[in-house]
């Protein structure tokens, strides 16, 4: 089994009433507090290392957020953990996101293509959502907000995110050689649709990881194709 949290805590939920909720720091101890209508998985064939994920909130609701303190690793797969996880995004030219990964690594400098690794792939967000996301000290990660840091400040890289239109600068992209964690903040839904990711884990190379020393998305990468109930395979 490859862990990509702390002590295997998992990953938690939250989410809100609000449209556009104010942030919300998460603690070691914080419980999840998530109204969700139905959750459905989805696998396909071609991408063995990834499930598809769609909360559907509850009527109401309009805000998600998914958080963890990263750990990531195996002891039986790879040899061991790395609380230290480093974390990168990926965004699409147009500034917005498209992926972000956790490899169990200090740096993503003595990563290898057969490194331990967790990756987020945000490309089905619908484009009336505003989506935000927080790599950084797990201490510090915090809920329905972008981690706006220093350009300078050491164990991060900063870069223009764009998300529902507005553009944030200063925003941390990649972190490195700290105690980790990251939150994926989905806002302003209108009821009705599931908010659909997938996630995929294995080495780097299974996980489709992205490598780009721009931390864009590389020049003429195919978009993939929304996914659709009738395109995958459903699991409840």
């Amino acid at each position: 089994m490859l862990q990509t949290s702390y002590g295997s805590g998992g990953w938690q939920i939250y989410s809100s009433t609000e449209a556009a909720p104010d942030p919300i720091r998460f603690g070691m101890f914080f419980e999840d507090n998530y109204h969700l209508e139905e959750c459905q998985f989805m696998f396909r064939d071609e991408y063995p290392y990834k499930v598809y994920i769609g909360p559907k909130m509850e009527e109401g609701y309009h805000s998600l957020c998914i958080w963890t303190d990263s750990q990531l690793g195996s002891k039986t797969l790879f040899g061991n953990y790395s609380d230290y996880a480093a974390l990168q995004t990926i965004l699409r030219r147009d500034g917005s996101p498209l992926q972000i990964s956790l490899v169990a690594a200090e740096s993503l400098s003595v990563a290898t293509a057969d490194t331990a690794s967790m990756v987020v792939n945000t490309e089905e967000i619908d484009a009336s959502t505003d989506f935000r996301f927080f790599v950084g000290n797990r201490r510090y990660v915090k809920a329905f907000e972008h981690n706006i840091v220093d350009s300078v400040t050491r164990g991060y890289t900063t870069d223009s995110v764009v998300s529902n239109g507005q553009t944030f600068e200063n925003v941390a992209t990649v972190v490195e050689g700290i105690d980790s964690g990251m939150s994926l903040s989905w806002m302003n839904r209108s009821g009705g649709e599931p908010i659909w990711f997938s996630i995929g884990a294995g080495s780097v190379h299974d996980a489709e990881i992205i490598t780009s020393r721009s931390r864009r998305e590389v020049h003429g990468r195919p978009c993939r194709q929304r996914l659709t109930p009738e395109s995958a395979t459903s699991s409840s």
